[in-house]
């Protein structure tokens, strides 16, 4: 079995002479160049190297790791995506999906919470020293407001207390190398040399890294592990939370100042160019800028952000009903292509510029199908507003009866919803001290979110996940949630 004896991947058997010669091979392959001029941040590490070639493989009890298959075959014969942890883990490479648009690999933590120390501790395991920076980057719930993002309109999410964790440290060259903890792979690309190739969670990086390079920021390379516990597929924004993350390490370690909004908008770049994901501006938003026991009202349109205080009487309680969208990119398309057509034949920008009352007087003129995918949204907008101002005067009863609304909107008008997702609510909403609840996010799968009393927080979870598994047979996870900050450096 060979092993990886020098940043080219030669066996140690292989003379100095021919490790140049394959370096200088690599180099000329990748056309990349030589970035060193500058002091690397903070104490440097075992492993630390000072040319861009990758750094030797991360040392654990004072012996390389090899990365390779027993074949007797260099890296460049396999997968760049490489399982990079000890033997006893499979060594199972992803494939490639074979296209621009792609599944965010599951990241979710599998033995509960990640923290500072646990992200910290991964990274230890890996590379045998401290992180010099770890950042978080949080997922989000979106309390009401559902479809309108992409039409200019309005929505109310919060930042959660589970995030997408980044423990790194800075690299001499421009060489950046991830590995994805629970996934047991490995990612890595030099930023002189980005190709999207599709191959997963790593896109999400290298995407954000292009959108960045593309508004003219320079860039430093950097080595980390990545480790998460928000649900992936729940309708939680793992992967804005992946690439807001990404953005505040970039920034971190190539020493600009933080913008949130700015990277925000970057970063969606990068999911809808990058990626190939056509979604909206409000999932990097409130990862980027979410504030602590606060929801965010974000106006789509002008970005106009405004931070609405969660009364402390209340909890709100995220659902997941353990059932995950499947191949729904045309159920979204047509929907997103009706409001799109409506607006042009009323000869608006966006169905934010239409009221209820012009809706109405005009409804005629739209077929059924389309009437009703125009009502939720326009009449969602209307509720989002409200919703807000209720949880400005602490009315949590008025914003409960909206979420009720807004689900039964979702399920009628705009046909998102899913029997679990229905079934969650109904079970939710039979519960005293249930204010309100409803499904979150693009629908057909994943997660309601409800507005409970604080004092039967803990009841109430317990109760209505046991009732929906025994009422569905699906497996449901509850997770009780606080409003958290935005993307940030943890110390």
């Amino acid at each position: 079995m060979t092993g990886r004896g020098d940043p080219c991947g030669c066996p140690p058997s292989i003379t100095s002479t021919a490790r140049q010669k394959r370096s200088a091979q690599l180099k000329q392959k990748a056309q990349i160049k030589e970035t060193t001029d500058f002091a690397p941040l903070g104490a440097r590490g075992p492993g630390s190297v000072e040319t861009s070639e990758p750094a030797p493989w991360p040392q654990k009890a004072g012996k390389l790791q090899d990365p390779f298959p027993v074949d007797g075959k260099g890296p460049t014969a396999h997968h760049k995506w490489l399982n990079t942890w000890p033997a006893s883990c499979d060594r199972t490479r992803v494939q490639s999906s074979g296209g621009r648009s792609f599944q965010l690999d599951a990241m979710s933590a599998q033995s509960g919470r990640v923290d500072r120390h646990t992200v910290a501790g991964i990274f230890h395991q890996t590379f045998g020293t401290q992180p010099e920076i770890v950042a978080r980057g949080p997922g989000r719930v979106n309390l009401i407001g559902e479809h309108t993002d992409y039409n200019d309109g309005f929505v109310l999410p919060m930042a959660i207390d589970r995030a997408i964790w980044v423990a790194l440290r800075p690299r001499r060259d421009r060489w950046v190398m991830v590995h994805f903890n629970d996934t047991k792979q490995y990612g890595e690309f030099h930023l002189d040399a980005l190709r999207n190739t599709g191959e997963g969670s790593i896109e999400y990086v290298k995407g954000v890294a292009w959108s960045l390079q593309e508004e003219g920021f320079f860039l430093r390379g950097w080595e980390g592990v990545v480790v998460g516990d928000v649900p992936v597929g729940a309708g939680l924004s793992s992967s804005a939370a992946l690439e807001v993350v990404t953005a505040r390490v970039f920034a971190a370690v190539s020493q600009f100042p933080w913008d949130p909004v700015k990277m925000a908008l970057l970063s969606q770049r990068a999911e809808n160019r990058w990626v190939g994901v056509q979604c909206g501006i409000m999932d990097q938003l409130i990862s980027a800028c979410g504030q602590a026991d606060h929801a965010l009202l974000i106006d789509c349109r002008s970005l106009e952000l405004q931070q609405v205080p969660l009364p402390p009487s209340v909890r709100v309680v995220i659902l997941d009903t353990g059932t995950r969208r499947g191949l729904v990119d045309s159920a979204y398309n047509e929907r997103r292509a009706a409001c799109e057509h409506t607006a042009e034949q009323f000869r608006v920008r966006a169905l934010r510029d239409i009221s209820l009352e012009e809706f109405e007087r005009r409804a005629a003129e739209m077929d059924e199908t389309t009437r009703k995918r125009v009502r939720h949204v326009i009449s969602e907008n209307d509720r989002t507003l409200r919703a807000a101002e209720a949880l400005r005067q602490g009315d949590v009863a008025t914003f409960g009866r909206l979420m009720v609304e807004s689900h039964v909107s979702l399920r009628d008008d705009f046909e998102v919803s899913s029997p679990a997702l229905d079934a969650m609510v109904e079970i939710a909403l039979s519960h005293p001290g249930c204010l309100g609840a409803r499904m979150t996010g693009a629908g057909f799968g994943g997660c309601a979110v409800a507005l409970v009393e604080a004092e039967i927080a803990e009841t109430f979870a317990q109760n209505v996940a046991e009732e929906y598994r025994q009422k569905t047979k699906h497996e449901p996870a509850v997770y009780i949630s606080r409003a958290s900050d935005g993307a940030d450096l943890v110390p």
